[in-house]
């Protein structure tokens, strides 16, 4: 996959000219197309969680430029030279028509994990109104920050009559969409005033929300109508904030700038003014929590998954395409029913089936025991029918609320729809029409009449039993895995690093290509089969969960595979994140500490051996040092894996360490040296004045107490490396598997 496939500004959403016929007809509804290659790139090279940033604004306010700056600022190695932005200009009709995206995920440089997508809306004006609202319900919906620029720095009445009819549509909706948190951008606004006196933000907004009777020709009652537009906005909108841009310098101005010029010289010094505006306003919004999956409520928030979100879009588009007033109620709740089928009640039915069949076997185990293997056909139909109605009524009622709480939210109208009604009571008649309990008696009675033998007997019947649990045990874990796997860090690998100068070729993602082009990361099954992540949510049309395999995720090769250099650098990352790092920092901080502390006090106070001062208060201050290039060394094995020369930055430190270490040996050996050979009967603690035998007591008996202290340390570093290792080959031998309860092991082992 190379730079230019990936590194793009396509269009998402297109909207499909009308005839003049169409143009003509009041019944008329616009409609719009979401290209196929972008639902594609969409779906399949977007990691969770994901973060949607929409640009909005009137025509010509300079949007797409600054969706381009956006785009040019979080790419870190840009190294097409002809790669154009979105484009911009001066057109009067616009530039940009429908929804465009940048095609490359974006990465958040706080976080490890997700990928910021940015979209460029065109400008308002730029269509008929129909279809501009139709496009802002689609990008309000989707987004999870709705960046509204401004040129100049106010709402005029046009944009605020069209901010209002969106938000009115969502009052119509009863299902809880989720709004964007939605900033105002002003552009070359370097600092916020009014009536050329600095203001908060908030007493911006409040100003600029409010109809100024002296500056417009309006009526009385039109602009009263207008701040009640105004108001609900405001109301409406689940947050409001502002970020100001400064003047866009002159050389950022050409809109012929190639995407490399445009990060060259946002880098410049006559750029820093600019870049740290720009900087501090993208900070703002990727404070901003990833997208939320529309029409959740349920704490933690449930993130959308790209895959997921490509869908949604889709369907959403659909939705738009119907009706004059579209109201995506139905899809929304179409989406978060796929979610709870997908991961609660397919799980929920087989940990019901795992209760039911293990209820089932503690009663043949007590007529084995009993050695009662005629069984009574109706005591065991009563009471497996008595059990079947306890456990039916337990795990719908954990059905429903594992709904409230980890998909719809508390009082969701959705759990009280029909469509959510008919998923449960199909879930009831699955749990009902269970019947493995009752064929496993059958079964075990069959075997007592037909097979004499009584080792045989109990190898068949523990035979049967196991691969029972064993399918029940990896439906209970298969959708979970495959829920974890595409809610994972994006699986990645390293492409191999120059033997010359052992540079870094690049990181690709581990994705699998069918033979039809599709993409996307893969898992493979117990049975050889394989199954893309991305089209498992693309091409079903919200089928049942259960007709899926089950699913690993992809592992990575052991270290043997791999390059030296890449299983060097693991060892070495791994050394510097782990615990027992930690641990000898905390102890050497305390040691540096007491040794400096000493070392100072008693500065002068020892004539006789003056060394011994000395070797405490320089052991103290270089294992101060020690301690901190550990820390520092640490925070950047842990936030700067994706630094061009993170190898090298590792073996600088481990080689800064090295060298450390062998002069705390020499250091360690001159002051045992200096301290153990003192003459115990020459020297003397109680005259001062006899300088060339006097040396303060607490001084020499706190360096040899130190001393000992490390003999200490020294001799417990290999028992106890020792003894951990010793535990986890015991630990590891001695485990059970988590998904075999220990009463299994004894009925296999009875029968």
């Amino acid at each position: 996959m190379n730079d230019e496939d990936t590194f793009d500004f396509i269009p998402l959403i297109k909207c499909i000219a009308p005839t003049d016929e169409q143009r003509n007809d009041p019944e008329y509804i616009p409609q719009l197309e979401m290209d196929l290659n972008a639902k594609n790139i969409l779906a399949e090279r977007f990691a969770s969680p994901i973060s949607i940033f929409v640009y909005m604004g009137n025509l010509g306010a300079g949007k797409s430029k600054l969706a381009s700056l956006t785009a040019a600022s979080l790419l870190t190695n840009i190294t097409d030279q002809k790669l154009q932005p979105f484009k911009s200009g001066d057109d009067p009709k616009g530039i940009t028509h429908g929804v465009w995206m940048c095609a490359r995920p974006l990465k958040n440089p706080n976080k490890k994990r997700g990928s910021i997508l940015i979209l460029d809306c065109e400008g308002m004006g730029g269509n008929d109104v129909k279809t501009n609202n139709n496009l802002y319900l689609f990008c309000m919906i989707v987004s999870s920050v709705l960046a509204v620029v401004l040129r100049p720095a106010r709402i005029d009445r046009e944009q605020c009559d069209r901010l209002y009819d969106e938000l009115s549509r969502f009052q119509r909706m009863q299902s809880p969409c989720i709004l964007p948190s939605t900033w105002l951008v002003p552009l070359e606004l370097p600092i916020l005033k009014c009536n050329d006196q600095v203001v908060s933000s908030h007493q911006w907004i409040q100003k600029i929300f409010t109809v100024d009777e002296s500056s417009n020709n309006l009526g009385t009652t039109q602009q009263k109508e207008l701040q009640k537009r105004y108001d609900f906005i405001r109301q409406t909108l689940p947050k409001i904030d502002v970020a100001n841009l400064t003047y866009l310098p002159h050389e950022m101005k050409d809109n012929t700038m190639t995407l490399k010029t445009m990060k060259t010289t946002m880098n410049s010094k006559s750029s820093k003014d600019y870049h740290a505006s720009l900087t501090e306003m993208l900070k703002k919004f990727m404070d901003t929590q990833g997208k939320q999956l529309p029409g959740s409520n349920s704490i933690p928030a449930l993130m959308v998954r790209p895959a997921e979100l490509a869908l949604f879009m889709s369907d959403l588009i659909d939705v738009i395409n119907q009706v004059k007033e579209p109201n995506p109620d139905d899809l929304i709740g179409r989406c978060l029913l796929k979610r709870f089928e997908d991961e609660i009640v397919k799980k929920t039915e087989a940990e019901f089936q795992k209760e039911f069949l293990n209820t089932a076997m503690k009663y043949a185990k007590e007529k084995i025991e009993k050695q009662e293997t005629n069984f009574e056909p109706d005591e065991i139909s009563n009471i497996l029918q008595d059990e079947r109605h306890r456990l039916i009524g337990e795990y719908i009622k954990k059905m429903k609320t594992l709904a409230v709480d980890k998909i719809y939210g508390l009082n969701s109208t959705l759990l009280s729809s029909e469509n959510f009604k008919q998923s449960v009571n199909a879930a009831q008649a699955k749990l009902n029409s269970y019947t493995d309990p009752e064929e496993l008696f059958i079964k075990i009675k069959h075997i007592y009449k037909n097979v004499q033998n009584e080792e045989e007997q109990t190898r068949i019947i523990s035979e049967e039993t196991d691969k029972r649990l064993k399918t029940i045990v990896d439906r209970i874990c298969r959708e979970e895995m495959i829920n974890q796997a595409i809610d994972g860090q994006e699986l990645q690998c390293e492409l191999e690093r120059c033997r010359t100068c052992h540079r870094q070729a690049g990181i690709v993602s581990i994705i699998h290509q069918c033979s039809n082009g599709r993409q996307g990361n893969f898992y493979r099954y117990d049975d050889n089969r394989m199954m893309l992540s991305a089209r498992r949510n693309l091409h079903a049309s919200f089928p049942p969960a259960y007709n899926w395999p089950m699913a690993t995720p992809y592992v990575q090769p052991p270290p043997k595979q791999l390059s030296k250099h890449r299983a060097l650098l693991a060892l070495l990352v791994k050394h510097f994140t782990s615990k027992k790092i930690l641990l000898v920092l905390l102890i050497g901080l305390i040691l540096a500490s007491i040794e400096l502390a000493l070392g100072q006090k008693y500065k002068g106070q020892c004539p006789y051996r003056p060394h011994i001062p000395l070797f405490l208060t320089v052991h103290g201050i270089v294992k101060f040092v020690a301690c901190f290039t550990i820390i520092l060394a640490y925070f950047q094995a842990r936030c700067l894996e994706n630094f061009r020369y993170f190898f090298e930055l590792m073996l600088i430190n481990i080689v800064i360490h090295i060298l450390f270490g062998i002069f705390f040996i020499v250091w360690f050996i001159l002051g045992n040296v200096w301290i153990w050979t003192v003459d115990t009967s020459v020297m003397q603690t109680t005259d001062q004045t006899q300088t060339s035998t006097y040396c303060e007591n607490t001084l020499y008996q706190a360096a040899k107490h130190l001393l000992i202290v490390h003999y200490i340390l020294f001799a417990l570093t290999p028992i106890l490396g020792i003894a951990l290792v010793v535990y986890k080959i015991v630990r590891k031998r001695g485990t059970i598997p988590a998904d075999v309860q220990p009463g299994d092991y004894e009925l296999q082992q009875r029968w």
